[in-house]
Parts: C-alpha cells; sequence; structure tokens
C-alpha cells in the first residue's frame, strides 16, 4: 500500500484513542470443533495478513503540522508479532470465553505498528476454537473490517467475493474529546488553516442540520463515567423467527433487533429500579455513505442516524412501530441530514480543526445519544478457515466516552448474532441484560403470533 494522507475523520479517530476509550474495533469469530495446531493455524494466519496491503501500514500524525498526517509502510512489519495465542483452562464454557474476550478486547492497540491484532483462543467447550480480530477504526470502518476478515479466512468463489464487498457497510462512529488542551498554534500551522474557509461553507449545512436537529440528553440511565475495563456477552436470535415478525408486521430485521433491543432495555433497566414512565432513550445507527463505486475505498465513509428507543411503552408492538417510523423519517432524510449526521461533519473538517472543534463536539455527541447499535453485513454464505466451518460471529462496537454499553449486530447464517460490549463498572449486572434479551425477543414474538392469530378469527 503505497503512502497516502489520513482523512481527517481517519485523523479524528486515532486522536480520540485513549486508555479508557480504546477506537478499536472487534469481532468474535468461533469455529466448529477440531483439534487445532494453534502454532500451524497461527502460521497460516501470518501467512494471509502478509498479503492484505492495509495491515503493513501505520499511521504517522505530528502533533502541530496535521495536514502532513499519513499511512505508510512499516518497515519492521513482521505479522506474527500481531498474532498470539491463548488456551482457555477447562471447562471453557461461555463464561470463561467472555471473560478472555472482555479482558483482551480492552486492551488498546499500540499505534506505534500497524493497529491491528488477532487472538487465536483454543480450549473452548466442545473442542470449538475461535479468532478475536481487533483492527483500529482509523485504520477500517466496518465495510473495510468485513473485506480484511474475508482476506484472513479461505477463499471465496469469486461471484461470492464480490456479493461480500458490495455487502460490507458501516459501524460505528461518534466524536469525542480529541486533546485536553490545544496549546498554542505555530504561525504556519495557522498559515495552513487559511485553506479551511471553503471547508467550512460546505459543512455549514450539514452542522445546521446537525445542530437544528438534535435532543440533548439530560440524565440518562446509560450514562458512566469512563473506565478501562470492559465486559461482554454474546448472545444469538433464530433468524427464521425475526423474519416470521418481519412478515407480519413489516420493517427491516435491523429494525426487529432493535425494538428487541429496546425491549431488553426495558427488561433491564426496571429490573435495576428506573422509572419506565415514558422513559425514551436515544440509539446512533452508523450508516455507511459510500457510492456503490466506492465499495473498495478504504477510508472511514461514515454517517449516521438517531433512532429514539422508546423504553417507557409497554406494548412490544408499538415499540417495532414507532422505531419503524423514526427509522423511516431518517432514511427519508438521507444520511446528510439530522443529528446522527455529525461524523460527516469531521470528514468535511480540515485536519488542523480537529485540534480546537473535536473537544467541543466530543462532550456534543455524549449527550446526543444514549447508546450505539451497530450492523454489520457479512456475506450470505458460509465461511471457513483452514476447511474448518465458522459457526458463530460476533462484532463489539468499541465505547463512546460517557457511555455504558455498545452493541453490534451481524446476521450470519440462520442467527442473528449481537455482541455486547459494556463498562465493567457501569454494567456489572451484565447477566441480567444478556437474560433480557431473548426474553424481549420472546415477549415480541408472542405478540406478532397472537395478532395474526387475533386476525384470522
Amino acid at each position: 500500500m503505497p503512502t497516502e494522507p489520513l482523512s481527517p475523520l481517519d485523523l479524528a479517530f486515532l486522536s480520540l484513542e485513549s486508555e479508557t476509550t480504546p477506537m478499536h474495533m472487534a469481532a468474535v469469530a468461533v469455529f466448529a470443533p477440531r483439534d487445532v495446531d494453534d502454532q500451524d493455524l497461527a502460521g497460516l494466519l501470518a501467512e494471509r495478513a502478509e498479503q492484505i496491503p492495509q495491515l503493513r501500514t501505520r499511521a504517522r500524525a505530528a502533533t502541530w503540522t496535521p495536514t502532513q498526517a499519513h499511512w505508510e509502510d512499516d518497515p519492521h512489519f513482521c505479522a506474527d508479532n500481531h498474532i498470539h495465542r491463548h488456551h482457555l483452562p477447562a471447562p471453557g464454557g461461555r463464561a470463561e470465553f467472555a471473560d478472555i474476550v472482555g479482558h483482551l478486547g480492552a486492551e488498546p492497540l499500540d499505534l506505534a505498528a500497524p493497529a491491528w491484532e488477532l487472538h487465536l483462543i483454543t480450549g473452548l467447550e466442545g473442542g470449538r476454537f475461535a479468532l478475536l480480530v481487533k483492527l483500529h477504526h482509523a485504520l477500517a470502518d466496518g465495510a473495510t473490517g468485513v473485506r480484511i476478515g474475508l482476506g484472513l479466512l479461505d477463499p471465496l468463489p469469486r461471484r461470492q467475493r464480490r456479493s461480500a464487498d458490495e455487502a460490507a457497510t458501516a459501524d460505528e462512529s461518534f466524536l469525542r474529546q480529541l486533546f485536553t488542551s490545544p496549546g498554542l498554534i505555530p504561525r504556519s500551522v495557522l498559515h495552513a488553516a487559511q485553506t479551511t474557509v471553503s471547508a467550512v461553507g460546505e459543512t455549514a449545512g450539514i452542522v445546521g442540520s446537525v445542530l437544528g436537529n438534535a435532543r440533548f440528553r439530560s440524565a440518562t440511565p446509560l450514562a458512566a463515567t469512563d473506565t478501562p475495563s470492559r465486559r461482554v456477552a454474546m448472545l444469538g436470535l433464530p433468524m427464521r423467527e425475526v423474519r416470521a415478525i418481519r412478515a407480519r408486521h413489516g420493517g427491516t430485521c435491523n429494525e426487529i433487533v432493535i425494538a428487541v433491543i429496546t425491549g431488553a432495555f426495558r427488561h433491564w433497566l426496571g429490573s435495576r429500579g428506573h422509572s419506565l414512565d415514558a422513559l425514551d432513550l436515544t440509539a446512533l445507527i452508523p450508516v455507511d455513505h459510500r457510492a456503490r463505486s466506492q465499495t473498495t475505498d478504504s477510508s472511514n465513509q461514515l454517517s449516521g442516524y438517531l433512532c429514539e428507543l422508546p423504553v417507557g411503552e409497554d406494548d412490544p408492538l408499538r415499540r417495532l412501530h414507532a422505531i419503524r417510523t423514526s427509522m423511516a423519517e431518517n432514511k427519508a432524510a438521507g444520511p446528510q441530514c439530522g443529528a446522527g449526521a455529525f461524523p460527516l461533519v469531521a470528514n468535511r473538517t480540515h485536519p488542523l480543526l480537529h485540534r480546537v472543534i473535536t473537544p467541543v463536539a466530543g462532550q456534543f455527541a455524549s449527550l446526543l445519544f444514549d447508546t450505539m447499535i451497530t450492523h454489520v453485513p457479512v456475506p450470505k454464505v458460509p465461511l471457513a478457515l483452514a476447511g474448518t466451518d465458522l459457526l458463530e460471529l460476533y462484532p463489539l462496537a468499541p465505547i463512546p466516552s460517557g457511555h455504558a454499553l455498545s452493541i453490534g449486530v451481524i446476521q450470519y447464517r440462520d442467527t442473528i448474532h449481537i455482541g455486547l460490549n459494556c463498562n465493567r463498572t457501569a454494567v456489572p449486572d451484565i447477566e441480567k441484560l444478556t437474560d433480557a434479551v431473548p426474553a424481549a425477543f420472546d415477549e415480541l414474538h408472542d405478540a406478532a403470533t397472537d395478532a395474526a392469530l387475533a386476525a384470522l378469527r
């Protein structure tokens, strides 16, 4: 990969990095039972990683010359240094697996090197093994991350690989505090800032849309003080039943999942003693705004919608219909309109201005939404590693500053896989939240079935 400049949004993601808010995304792939030689498998992954140009590159950005920030090949690159092996102690159950994923996933990446890691985990119950993939958000968004992941797995037939590239989309994006103090700006940098005048004009419309549609949040039950520790949970919903609900009540599978998560929040927050009367939360729903002709663009190409989550509504079908309405209004307005479009502001801002603007934007974003729910499409074909079938695939999104958790969603094979990435201090009862998801799904499925039966009477 030749040297190329960082995009403004790539630079923002690098600057947002901190020990308590690491800016990498992750995915957990669980494979079928197999007698694994982890050293051989790590060697295969290293060979494939060597062939992916992006994984050889590191970011270079000087403090006061952000306009010169660029990607460059790491002259000391060795893929083996990015691949780590772990073995779970017996019995290797879901709890032990989630614990090690939470621990490994919380550790920041080394930004002086190519910002990625692979963790091969053996010893899972039943003879299965897993792969934890970590990619910094400056290196890849969800769409690019999917393509990188496919490069590590066994090759797809050409037609399936083309459809996989087209299916990839964005995961998460949000603006947070870059620097606590911008300091003094050298004269040469001030001169560079003069070139941003036209960019300000282009961005004004989007900024106006963000501010004009924003609903600032006051106290929220999902607010949290940033801490470095994480807990994760991984669970699935049956695709067949989700499609049955969609057939009866319309919408998309993703909107049904958002409704289920809303119901889970209702159960979970209620168990914590929160008042549910008229409680509405707001979720950031990231979207990819690439044109079809840009599907191979490796830079971050993100916007977002803000969706109201009617947690205070006790009827699961009314919750679903409210979410469908909110998402329809967002889609009608487009990704450049509404309060969720603030990632576009970052990508249209001159790199220099991130030093001054983003601290304000970071505080603004923490008030703008309560949680993030990101959906990452992957190929609708079976995937494998070294001939071993990939069975489960869970995305883990980074947690925005001031938030308790983020939620990732992937539809793979016959299951909707959900990954919960939680601030350990803010969500010590992650088991209750995890149990609330299938309970909320059963509630919605039963209501949809009852409504269908009532219509036949």
